[in-house]
Order: C-alpha cells, then structure tokens, then sequence
C-alpha cells in the first residue's frame, strides 16, 4: 500500500523534510534530462537565456550552496507572497496554507530566484506587482515544469501525492 501524504494542518515541517528529498540534485538533473529540446531552448519572458541555462544554474547552486528552507510570519498581513528568498533562505509565509504542491513549486522558484542572483544572466520576474505579467517567466514555468515531473515520476513509486489547498 503507498503512502498517502496529505497537507491538512499546514504542516510546514513535514512538507519542508518531503521536499528536501524531492529537490535533490539527482531529481533535478534527471529533470533536466526530461525535458525536450524545444523546452530547454525556450528563452522565458524577461530572460536573456534558455530553460537550460536557468537547469543548470539551479543545479549548481543545489550542489554547490547551503539553501535552507525556513517558515516563517510574513510582517505584511495582506501580502500574496507565499514565499521569498534572503540570501540562501527560502522563507514560506505562513499566514498561507501550503500544499506539497505550493511548497515544491515555491522552492523551484525561489532557487530560480538565488542562482539567478549569482549568474550574469537575467532570468527572473521583474516587480510582483502584476501577477500576469510573471506567469511565461523562468521561476514561473520551472516551478510547474518540476511539479509535473515530480509528479509523474512518483505516480509508480512507493509515495503517492495528494495535493489539497
């Protein structure tokens, strides 16, 4: 019988040690080798390099960097940030609730956002001001690229995802 995750009580905790294991640098280079051709020479909105520019620099910062995953309170009550990067931290608001979903989608585009802090190319969001305008761009796509790898390679394994807002 597989085992059932399932996010009820916003479990940061659990869900922080779930996506340690699936955004490993193992994951992440068999990610990359997923990928077509057509989906590793797209150039995002708002970038000046292809998706597999942006793998591989995600990558060597996953090999090569302490990243911590933190939860904490965001000070802004009324903010739609559901997590943002300080240095290597990636910080989940917690005034959301979180699915595995969110939170591994979050960490790919957080990633996107730090080793695009330390690369000479540009491939991040610009402002947060118009949700839009941010959806064709590299932490965008690589987070729901990486998700949907996850979760069809977990479909046969022994863990089963559920993902509930």
């Amino acid at each position: 019988m597989p085992l059932v995750i399932e996010d009820k009580e916003n479990n940061l905790e659990l869900l922080f040690r779930m996506v340690i294991d699936l955004v490993s640098l193992e994951n992440l280079r068999e990610f990359g080798k997923n990928l077509t051709p057509e989906q590793l020479e797209h150039v995002p909105d708002m970038a000046d390099c292809d998706l597999g520019w942006v793998i591989s620099c995600i990558t060597s910062t996953v090999a090569l960097e302490d990243v911590k995953l933190v939860a904490k309170r965001s000070r802004n009550p009324f903010t739609s940030a559901i997590a943002w990067t300080y240095g290597k931290d990636i910080t989940f608001n917690t005034r959301k609730r979180h699915s595995l979903e969110s939170v591994v989608k979050g960490s790919l585009h957080e990633l996107c956002h730090i080793a695009d802090h330390n690369d000479a190319h540009n491939f991040g969001h610009g402002t947060n001001f118009n949700q839009q305008d941010k959806q064709g761009c590299a932490p965008m796509l690589m987070g729901e690229l990486f998700w949907q790898f996850i979760k069809k390679n977990t479909e046969n394994s022994c863990i089963q995802l559920t993902s509930k807002r």
